[in-house]
């Protein structure tokens, strides 16, 4: 059976998972994406990928493949790799894979995905969207899916709204709302109310506030009104981080209520467990009236990039 590594790095995180078959043999996280530059980046992913293996008491010539997905195949990471066209299925991807040498391994770079535009006008704004790293969650995804026509959403520093279709991805929509939360709670005056955290548990009324507060005003004033609350109430800070949490999430169900998603799709899959995943979750269950399933994994990334390698004759 072989052996594999597959590296899952985004804007914010790294994970490499070394494998054997379907089997994983070792997992290796870091915080360092392509965010923190590319030379820290490229220091720290060589560092997390040599202490993987020592861990699987594995050499490089030992395995058969590395691949990997997300951040890592843009001009942020370790070569930029030409995004495909929609739609694009499993063969697609492993068609547009690309190698790069990264001192002792070489590495298979799956390809992201852009949606064509015909410029910067109004009738073309919105197909102005690409991704990196998510088409092989969603490839892994779509094999434990009863029907594969869904809606896909994948929470993180920028949460994506994937639509796919007879084994594809059709098409797809992004927002900030991960890094736009880490801004507010971070580097603006608001980090006094929130003490510079992230909500750990979700305290629903407030949730709902916030998302009701973002959707009647704006994100931009919601946020101050953070401020007042501060003079006025008498706030945990949970309370004041599941309001920040609800703000954020408020420009996401503005996209979905603009797509008719609840009315397309029977249910939403949510991928993932931490906290925006279930926020998000329910404020579509409140703002939107459908239904949603968490697809509760971290693997999705490893099992997509295994799928895409059965295609390069990785058995």
């Amino acid at each position: 059976m072989k052996k594999f590594a597959a590296i899952d790095a985004g804007t914010s995180n790294v994970r490499i998972r070394v494998a054997e078959g379907e089997r994983v043999l070792v997992l290796k996280k870091s915080d360092a994406g392509v965010r923190v530059g590319k030379e820290r980046f490229e220091a720290a992913l060589l560092t997390l990928l040599r202490e993987a293996l020592h861990e699987a008491a594995l050499r490089p010539e030992d395995l058969d493949f590395v691949a990997a997905s997300g951040m890592i195949t843009s001009a942020l990471g370790l070569l930029e790799v030409p995004h495909l066209k929609l739609p694009v299925s499993v063969e697609t991807l492993a068609a547009g894979i690309q190698k790069v040498r990264f001192h002792e391994f070489e590495i298979h770079l799956i390809p992201g995905i852009k949606k064509e535009s015909g410029g910067f006008t109004d009738r073309n704004r919105r197909s102005l969207d690409v991704i990196r790293g998510e088409e092989t969650e969603v490839m892994g995804i779509m094999e434990t899916l009863p029907s594969q026509n869904a809606l896909l959403v994948l929470p993180g520093s920028h949460n994506k709204f994937i639509e796919t279709a007879d084994g594809k991805i059709m098409d797809f929509i992004t927002t900030l709302s991960g890094e736009l939360l880490e801004a507010l709670t971070k580097h603006t005056i608001l980090r006094f109310s929130v003490e510079e955290g992230f909500a750990e548990k979700i305290e629903p009324a407030y949730l709902l506030t916030g998302c009701e507060q973002g959707l009647k005003y704006g994100i931009n004033q919601a946020a101050f009104q953070l401020r007042g609350l501060d003079l006025h109430e008498e706030l945990t800070a949970s309370q004041k981080q599941n309001y920040l949490l609800g703000l954020a999430l408020s420009g996401d169900i503005l996209v979905m209520q603009r797509e008719r998603f609840a009315e397309r799709y029977a249910t939403i899959h949510v991928a993932g467990g931490n906290i925006l995943a279930m926020a998000l979750s329910q404020l579509m269950r409140v703002f939107l009236r459908t239904k949603t399933k968490a697809l509760e994994s971290e693997d999705w990334a490893f099992k997509g990039a295994l799928r895409i390698l059965r295609h390069l004759k990785f058995k």
